[in-house]
């Protein structure tokens, strides 16, 4: 069977949650602990308290908290917002970029095509004949 315990403890009075009221106490020993260190404890509804904080305090550091938050996602979206700029920026210079190497590309084959040899610039009627003799190394 179970053992009878004997059990005498000083409680002391923690006074009314500051969410619900309720009045409440606590071993003397951990109440003592719990002002010294100023750690979080909850009172028997489960609301949290804190020994040198009030409800406003709470809420001053919770607001200047979420000031912060909102402050990292400013600064984040401005970086963002400068990422995206440089990288259309990069997009349209690489644009640019091929349109001049396609443009200069279809201009030899056309000059090709009407016999102008692409490495020394000179007219010749027998163009393939004279790239394979002449300019052997030469791939289009």
């Amino acid at each position: 069977m179970g053992a009878l315990l004997q059990f005498t403890a000083t409680l002391e009075s923690v006074g009314g949650c500051i969410d619900c009221g309720m009045d409440f106490a606590i071993p003397s020993v951990l109440l003592n602990q719990l002002r010294e260190n100023k750690k979080t404890f909850y009172c028997p509804l489960g609301h949290p308290m804190v020994f040198g904080t009030s409800t406003g305090d709470r809420l001053k550091a919770e607001a200047e908290k979420l000031r912060a938050d909102l402050e990292r996602v400013k600064k984040n979206e401005a970086w963002l917002q400068d990422k995206l700029k440089s990288e259309r920026e990069l997009a349209d210079k690489t644009s640019v970029a091929l349109r001049e190497t396609r443009t200069r590309l279809r201009h030899t084959r056309e000059r090709a095509k009407n016999g102008v040899c692409p490495c020394c610039q000179r007219s010749f009627v027998q163009l393939q004949r004279h790239m394979a003799t002449k300019h052997p190394e030469f791939t289009p």
